[in-house]
């Protein structure tokens, strides 16, 4: 499979520069991880090899410690909470040569601390952590042998938690988890991951340990550079490549000024774009913290250059550019990839004046945002940054049509890896600072970490072409403005610290470290209004302004009227599913899976009734009296299929209002990130990829309702009032205005209830018109044969960048005597000679329990399985019957997930033949046949 279709790969660096040193520069790097290290807890029962970067329970599995070798195993996220109450003492013994103690000078460099530690180094005191998202250095030049011991004692963060609690001036809200997260108290009061003392779609395991490179860092001059960041900004002919070289130095800041100099080269491949010998405006902040800010610029020529892309609107070219220190004729140099390309958010007055647009223009092309909101890759710090692993995940994103992922901030900010895949697939990051659903303490001391914390992960950040925005914190705007911790009652006060943290420190850091990028003070949020009513609005969830998050689990999640007032952005909304079987029996025994009921089922269910509301959506729609003692396969399945239907469901309401805008100002609705990409154990939850990185059925349906350009039917009442739409955001208008045109209409044309009007809905994501051999087609099936008692087709002109409606039908003609619970609706868009152009798209007139008596039992066989290329192999299906949500497993093979991709899932077959490719290493096409499962909901009756 080509990994990356649709890019231009340019000279990209993958990797980071901790230090870089040239023949002419005297510098010494020890990476610790090679080091003797031990780890024991506090009354020395435990003592066991320990590994850096890594973490307590990654070394206590590593030794045995930990039985059945897996954290996940049934109930050990409760019966492992003793490991997050030990402090625990890692101890590092480093042997150096004379090599290293004759330098000027030696630095230890704590890349990631989790979380709360203390240091000595022989004895010596040397420092401090309290934030797991700062790096720390240390002067250790008077302390440093050849034999050393490294002493880090890494304090319980419950015991700590609670601890910091009790010392502050008031409670800072939430104190506690809901009880059935089974979770910690008071993780926001540490500078730690949220979500470590448990969330609703995860476990509470208090993560403690070096999670990031440790290193000692000897070397003989008075500066040495320790980073580069950059942004750019663009001029009327010309790119202007803003770049920061920080240099450690020991020196006053009047002579670090006077001696540093830096250079810069920008290439393509082997071609030097653009060399700047030295910089002739350098600007050079005063020493901070022996840290001198070596300010410069380059400027490019734009014919020189490609613009970057977000995917599916162009290619993804990435530049080399090496900044050079030159001090005393020694040089160093580091490297970072950059893209040219500009991004803002354009919030307008929109034409009938209720509202502002919200949307993000790329190019000065309008980018309708799809995509997903990314958790951490798993529940310990350490493991979060494997290159399989998240590679998987963005892969897969990419493959969705994905082009914004929304890094969320109850988690990590995520891995260098990480952003330079988004920078490569063309993803778009919506960066939330790591604050959630939460107050925070505002005393100076917890302030200053924080904007320590900042100013270090915009420093890292702001170089990748795909930060698009950084926004303050998860809901904590709406916490407060809705009373979701009693705040209330000391209201002014939580108003002003939040303020404090998010716009006073947080806001004022971006600002002046990233002034190429807007911020956002929360998500949700009003963006401008909400700054207008002093950062805390008062309807965070105003349709009319900003993004929002929608969570409804009592509607019927299969009509889209239940998605009304749709937003301007909607950055989270979903509905869960429970993963596979083979991934639950992974962490179970049998017994566990018998049914949803049982008592581990309802353990990992940390969803306030989740499993009622789980189940609730599946009877609306599929299931007669469905209950939890049914066969957990089948409440697997219907639950996939539940998720999938409701939010390609949701979706698509967004995307049909891309151009709509009724007279109350709804619609212009330009992104949709549903609620979530991926999941950090085998549970229920929002996830569309599952732990193992296998793909649940939303997955396969985003690649469809994200695609392009689709085909979205609905049924509405037949109304004499046409609703009117716009062409919406077009990068054809001024970018600084919104769409002219007034529009005129009672109620979105899609948000109807089913009645006697079928209405075709064609987007146009693309920045072209679709002007030739587009045909439309409808096509209507009786449950029990495989010819259409009905098809109508049409010739069609597609605007770009739009939604309109291209077909309205009555019903009565196209059901021709059937009643809507005997039919099925197939709507495809193929070019003259039918070849399809998209996907098909269905629509079922009634809920498929009130149908399921009119279906015939489907049979759905493996015709052939033949190998196509190296791992691809396909396979032939057909059907005795129409065959609806055929579900493909692989089971009982020995294989990686993240490895395995099928070209398509949960399909429906309205044709005898069916055939997909399936990607998968080291098997066979009679390995596939043998394991390949078939699942159709036409076999499920109730």
């Amino acid at each position: 499979m080509n990994s990356f279709p649709y890019i231009q790969m340019m000279r990209i660096i993958f990797v980071l520069f901790i230090s870089s040193c040239l023949s002419l520069y005297s510098c010494l790097t020890l990476d610790l991880s090679k080091s003797e290290t031990t780890v024991t807890n506090s009354n020395k029962s435990i003592h066991i090899p320990a590994s850096i970067p890594g973490g307590i329970y990654s070394d206590l599995i590593s030794a045995k410690v930990i039985p059945q070798d897996d954290i996940f195993y049934r109930y050990n996220d409760v019966e492992l909470r003793w490991v997050g109450h030990d402090d625990w003492t890692y101890t590092i013994n480093i042997t150096l040569t004379e090599e290293y103690l004759t330098t000027q000078h030696q630095d230890l460099v704590l890349s990631g601390v989790d979380t709360i530690a203390s240091i000595t180094l022989n004895d010596h005191y040397i420092g401090n952590t309290s934030n797991m998202f700062v790096e720390y250095s240390f002067n250790v030049k008077p302390f440093l042998q050849l034999q050393n011991s490294l002493v880090i004692v890494i304090y319980s963060p419950i015991r700590l938690a609670q601890s910091v609690s009790l010392s502050l001036p008031h409670n800072v809200p939430p104190l506690c988890n809901p009880d059935t997260y089974h979770g910690e108290c008071h993780i926001n009061v540490l500078r730690k991951m949220q979500a470590s003392f448990a969330w609703d779609w995860g476990p509470a395991f208090p993560s403690m340990g070096l999670w990031k490179p440790v290193y000692i860092y000897c070397y003989d001059d008075d500066v040495s550079l320790h980073s580069v960041s950059t942004h750019v900004l663009e001029a009327e002919d010309e790119w202007i490549v803003h770049i920061q070289a920080f240099v450690h130095t020991t020196m006053e800041t009047r002579q670090a000024t006077r001696e540093v100099k830096v250079e810069s080269v920008l290439e393509l491949e082997t071609r030097v774009l653009r060399q700047t010998k030295s910089h002739p405006q350098v600007e050079r902040d005063a020493v901070e913290q022996g840290v001198l800010v070596v300010k410069g610029e380059m400027r490019v020529k734009k014919s020189l250059v490609k613009l970057w892309w977000p995917n599916g609107y162009g290619s993804q070219p990435l530049y080399n550019l090496e900044v050079i220190l030159n001090h005393m004729n020694k040089k160093q140099s580091k490297s970072v990839a950059i893209g040219f390309r500009t991004i803002r958010i354009v919030q307008d007055p929109v034409p009938n004046k209720k509202g502002l647009t919200f949307y993000f223009l790329v190019n000065n092309v309008p980018i309708f945002a799809k995509g997903s909101n990314f958790i951490p890759s798993h529940i310990l710090p350490e493991k979060s940054a494997d290159y399989v692993t998240i590679n998987r995940l963005l892969h897969s994103a990419m493959l969705t049509h994905t082009n914004m992922i929304r890094v969320w901030g109850g988690g990590l900010y995520e891995s260098d890896m990480f952003y330079q895949l988004c920078d490569r697939y063309g993803i778009l990051v919506w960066q939330d600072m790591m604050f959630a659903c939460a107050t925070y303490p505002a005393t100076d001391d917890f302030l200053h970490s924080v904007s320590l914390e900042i100013s270090q992960q915009v420093r890292r950040l702001k170089t990748h072409a795909s930060i698009a925005v950084w926004a303050g914190n998860n809901e904590n705007e709406v916490a407060l403005r809705q009373n979701w911790y009693s705040t209330d009652k000391n209201q002014s006060l939580y108003f002003e610290e939040y303020r404090k943290l998010y716009v006073d420190v947080i806001r004022t850091v971006v600002n002046k470290e990233d002034p190429s990028r807007e911020y956002l003070t929360s998500s949700p949020s009003n963006g401008k209004e909400s700054e207008k009513e002093n950062f805390i609005a008062n309807n965070p969830y105003d349709p009319l302004y900003g993004d929002t998050h929608n969570y409804n689990y009592l509607v019927d999640s299969w009509d889209p009227a239940s998605f009304y007032p749709v937003p301007r952005f909607c950055s989270e909304y979903g509905f869960q599913s429970l993963p596979s079987h083979s991934s639950l029996a992974s962490i179970a025994t049998r017994e566990d899976l018998d049914s949803l009921k049982t008592p581990l089922m309802t353990h990992r269910q940390h969803l306030s009734m989740g499993n009622f509301y789980l189940v609730l959506l599946i009877e609306r729609q599929m299931a007669i009296d469905l209950n939890l003692n049914d066969n957990l396969k089948t409440v697997i399945y219907y639950s996939q299929i539940s998720q999938a239907m409701s939010i390609k469901t949701e979706t698509e309401v967004y995307r049909r209002h891309r151009s709509v805008l009724s007279d109350d100002g709804i619609g212009l609705t330009m992104g949709a990130l549903y609620w979530q990409l991926n999941d950090v154990w085998q549970a229920p939850s929002w996830s569309s990829i599952e732990f193992s990185g296998r793909w649940k059925m939303l997955h396969f349906y985003a690649a469809k309702f994200f695609a392009p350009v689709i085909i979205s039917p609905t049924l509405d009442f037949i109304s004499k009032n046409s609703p009117s739409f716009s062409n919406g955001p077009s990068s054809n208008s001024s970018s600084n205005k919104s769409p002219s045109r007034k529009f005129s209409s009672k109620k979105s044309p899609s948000l109807s209830f089913p009645s006697k009007e079928l209405t075709l809905t064609l987007v146009n994501d693309l920045e072209t018109n679709i002007v030739d051999n587009l045909m439309i087609h409808v096509s209507v099936y009786t449950w029990n044969s495989t010819t259409p008692i009905r098809h109508l087709s049409k010739p069609y002109t597609l605007k770009k960048a739009c939604s309109e409606v291209a077909w309205t039908l009555p019903m009565d003609d196209l059901a021709k005597g059937y009643s809507f619970e005997e039919i099925l609706i197939r709507a495809s868009v193929t070019d003259s000679t039918n070849i399809p152009l998209l996907h098909d798209n269905y629509l079922f007139p009634s809920s498929l329990k009130r149908a399921v008596r009119f279906m015939k039992p489907a049979k759905v066989a493996i015709l052939s399985v033949k190998l196509s290329s190296k791992d691809q192999y396909l396979v032939h299906l057909q059907s005795s019957s129409i065959a609806l949500f055929v579900w493909l497993e692989l089971e009982g093979l020995d294989v990686d997930e993240r490895l395995v991709y099928f070209s398509d899932n949960g399909f429906h077959m309205v044709t005898e033949d069916h055939i997909i490719t399936i990607t998968a290493p080291n098997v066979t096409s009679q390995l596939i046949n043998d394991h390949l499962q078939i699942q159709v909901f036409n076999n499920f009756k109730t």
